[in-house]
């Protein structure tokens, strides 16, 4: 997801940190999707991008959680299947 998600943190300095390091993660791949739109004008590219909606409401409970990723992979799949409407930017506009 690219959009911002509010989530409660406890004020504990294990949790702000978490938290912390988990949103500086999200935001660097953030940039990096404005720095392949910035290439890509600029080498007169097409750019497209593909995310997952707000719609797509489940949670991961561990790193490698195998019910999420089968969700998560019937979700995309089906939004490919009644053909995904492609961004051409990842500003959420």
């Amino acid at each position: 997801k690219v959009k911002p998600e509010c989530i409660a943190t406890a004020p504990q300095a294990l949790s702000v940190s978490k938290r912390s390091i988990s949103t500086l993660i999200k935001n660097q791949g953030l940039g990096d999707l404005y720095k392949m739109k910035l290439i890509a004008d600029r080498d007169r590219f097409q750019y497209r991008l593909a995310f997952i909606e707000d719609d797509f409401e489940h949670e991961a409970l561990e790193p490698f959680d195998t019910k999420y990723m089968k969700a998560l992979f019937k979700y995309a799949f089906s939004l490919g299947q009644v053909g995904y409407q492609w961004r051409k930017s990842p500003s959420l506009d």
